[in-house]
C-alpha cells in the first residue's frame, strides 16, 4: 500500500507569497512549498484572502494583455487586434457576435398542398 504523507501545515502568507512568484499558476506555487496543486487548490477555497491574491493577479495579467492588444492596434495599426477588441468590448456599439437560428420550414410540395388545405 502506498503511504500516505502529512501536508505541511502552510501559512496563508506563504502560499499567497508562491502564488504571485509562479503568476497565480497553482501547480507551480505547490511544487515551491513541497504540497499538492489540490493541496493548493483546496486552501484558495477556503481562504478569501488567498481568493483575493488570486483575483489581484489575473486582474494584473488582465491588463497586460489589454495593453498589448492597445500597442498592437495603436503603433502597428493591426486590424485583427482592433477586431478582437470590437468583439470582445465593443458589443454595445454592435460590434459583437451575432448567433442566428435558422427558422425557416422545409416542406415538401406534398406537405405544402396540406398546409394549404387545413382550415385556419
Amino acid at each position: 500500500m502506498g503511504k500516505i504523507t502529512q501536508q505541511p501545515d502552510l501559512k496563508i502568507e506563504q502560499i499567497a507569497k508562491a502564488l504571485k512568484k509562479t503568476n497565480g499558476i497553482q501547480a507551480q506555487a505547490a511544487k515551491l512549498l513541497g504540497v499538492t496543486q489540490p493541496a493548493i487548490s483546496m486552501r484558495i477555497k477556503r481562504s478569501k484572502i488567498l481568493q483575493n491574491v488570486c483575483e489581484e493577479i489575473s486582474e494584473q495579467w488582465s491588463e497586460v494583455a489589454e495593453s498589448i492588444i492597445f500597442h498592437h492596434m495603436l503603433k502597428l495599426k493591426s486590424l485583427p487586434a482592433a477586431m478582437f477588441y470590437l468583439k470582445h468590448k465593443g458589443s454595445g456599439r454592435g460590434y459583437g457576435e451575432k448567433h442566428f437560428v435558422d427558422t425557416t420550414i422545409h416542406l415538401s410540395h406534398d406537405d405544402w398542398i396540406k398546409k394549404l388545405d387545413e382550415p385556419q
